[in-house]
């Protein structure tokens, strides 16, 4: 099994590696909204913004990847939903954070 911790899900190890891939971004997306770091540019923001509030779906937003590769529109939602509680998270999960600043993500 591979653990999203960001994500707070677990996949089968035998999961196609486009799929592994893909959380794999999905993960780093939520880290870098979460936890931006100084050298982020207004258009990392402003592309991070886009990739997970764009309704509609685009070449390579989180509603694309969910509906065209996971086969699984809500999953989107469900995305939103735990970015939602991360960022109103007030101790912002503080085992991200220490793997943060040490340099993991």
């Amino acid at each position: 099994m591979i653990k999203f911790e960001a994500l707070d899900i677990e996949v089968n190890s035998f999961a196609p590696p486009e799929k592994v891939l893909w959380l794999a971004v999905i993960e780093r997306a939520i880290l870098d909204a979460v936890y931006p770091t100084l050298e982020m540019s207004v258009y990392h923001k402003h592309s991070l913004y886009g990739f997970f509030y764009d309704v509609e779906p685009q070449p390579y937003n989180l509603t694309y990847i969910c509906e065209n590769l996971f086969d699984y529109p809500d999953a989107a939602k469900v995305v939103r939903k735990r970015l939602k509680q991360m960022l109103a998270d007030e101790g912002r999960l503080e085992f991200f954070r220490a793997k943060r600043l040490k340099g993991y993500y």
